[in-house]
């Protein structure tokens, strides 16, 4: 795992790009958005499993909100870890397929909700 930081409003993770690694929040706040949906995570939670789990390109912009701190796990390291640790597999492998079922639930928007207001609370993931 190797350190990185973001200030606010770096992008961390674009739509479109190939998946490269992950990254576990370790503080600071980033918002993912897919489509119409805000979804805030913070310290704990991490971004980026789904396009390497699905060999995909990202699905997702992640931002941050905030002065970030980050440990970036490549895509070898990654695989790696979830080789060597089939609980930890299970469990990556279980959010992912959360966070896809999730994204594609519709999205609902109140009438006069704005763009920048948070549509769904859940943690839907890139």
């Amino acid at each position: 795992m190797t350190p990185f930081t973001a200030n606010p409003g770096d992008v961390i993770i674009r739509t479109g790009e190939q998946a490269d690694a992950a990254y576990f929040i370790s503080s600071g706040e980033v918002e993912v958005k897919f489509g119409r949906r805000r979804i805030r995570l913070t310290a704990g939670d991490f971004v980026g499993e789904m396009a390497l789990l699905s060999g995909q390109p990202r699905s997702a912009d992640v931002v941050s909100l905030d002065y970030s701190k980050f440990l970036k796990l490549t895509r070898s390291d990654f695989n790696e870890i979830l080789r060597r640790y089939p609980d930890i597999r299970a469990q990556v492998v279980q959010l992912a397929a959360q966070r896809d079922q999730m994204n594609r639930e519709p999205t609902v928007i109140a009438p006069g909700a704005g763009d920048d207001e948070d549509a769904d609370a859940g943690q839907a993931r890139q």
